[in-house]
Parts: structure tokens; C-alpha cells; sequence
């Protein structure tokens, strides 16, 4: 039983670090793309 448990708590921290990891990746994507159309902006500008 105690096995288990460890293993529960292995894949759920597993899972946890997974998200965290999507969801940085998906906010630094969103960073660069605003930071792309920024200096595609500046660049029609001049």
C-alpha cells in the first residue's frame, strides 16, 4: 500500500512540473510572438 502511494505522489508531482512547464512554455511563446509583431510593426513604421 505504501508503494502505491509513493508512486501516486511520483506521478502526480510528474504531472504538476508537466503543467507548469506547458504553461511557461505557452506564456514565453506568447512573449516572443508580441515582441516579433512589435518589431514588424516598427519596421512598416519606418
Amino acid at each position: 500500500m505504501r508503494l502505491y502511494a509513493s508512486m501516486l505522489i511520483v506521478k502526480i508531482t510528474v504531472l504538476l512540473r508537466f503543467i507548469l512547464y506547458e504553461s511557461l512554455l505557452h506564456l514565453y511563446i506568447k512573449v516572443l510572438a508580441a515582441k516579433d509583431q512589435e518589431m514588424r510593426v516598427r519596421l512598416f513604421r519606418e
